[in-house]
């Protein structure tokens, strides 16, 4: 296992335990047997978000289904703290709530799906640090939400509560309601762009050849 941040930080739930089942109805199998292992520029989209994820620092607790090609288990389990293995008829919600009873004893939570390989580190270390101060944080990008989505200890009760395929939408919902939900503004348009399909891949491809690397600026 891996280190990372310490135990008063937030940790990553890195969410790959999907089937992919867009990236296969798209055509996507022509180019990889799963999107995460699809290549992205001298990698592929896993190596990259995992690197991205650990070059911020936080602890990462990884969920894979339990047919999870072995590939990508075995490069979660080179920079994560933990893997965990979901069952395979786990929704999203289910796998949440499953990630969050198993680490109940950490500060926070980062919700973030491995298949968003462009998004800054910094930005993970901005919506952890937000965390500080409020229940849920949002990152936005030009008014749009995005990931990692970000949750304190405070909702532990209410993520283990999760189930079936939203996620925890009814959480940021019940917060934007109650006004406590807080929008996190970066310069970062990597937090809106995930890989569903080869026309994603293609895309992500075009952005990282046309945008040189940097930090994204924060607006709390």
């Amino acid at each position: 296992m891996k280190g990372g941040g310490p135990i008063s930080t937030p940790i990553i739930l890195l969410l790959a335990a999907g089937q992919a089942r867009r990236w296969k109805t798209a055509g996507g199998e022509s180019i990889a047997s799963h999107k995460l292992l699809a290549p992205l520029k001298e990698a592929r989209v896993i190596d990259m978000a995992l690197a991205r994820a650990f070059a911020s620092g936080l602890d990462i607790h990884a969920c894979i289904s339990t047919h999870a090609p072995s590939e990508i288990k075995e490069v979660l389990e080179i920079l994560a703290t933990k893997v965990h293995l979901m069952p395979e008829h786990y929704g999203m919600g289910d796998v949440i709530a499953a990630a969050v009873k198993a680490t109940a004893k950490a500060n926070g939570w980062l919700i973030l799906p491995a298949d968003m390989p462009l998004l800054s580190p910094e930005t993970i270390r901005s919506v952890a640090t937000a965390l500080k101060t409020h229940a849920v944080v949002v990152p936005q990008y030009q008014g749009q939400g995005g990931h990692p989505v970000g949750f304190s200890k405070d909702c532990r009760t209410a993520l283990t509560a999760l189930s079936g395929d939203s996620g925890a939408k009814t959480i940021v919902q019940a917060h934007a309601a109650a006004q406590t939900l807080h929008y996190l503004k970066l310069d970062d348009a990597g937090i809106l762009m995930d890989i569903d399909t080869p026309e994603d891949l293609h895309r992500a491809s075009t952005f990282i050849s046309n945008h040189s690397s940097g930090s994204p600026r924060t607006s709390i």
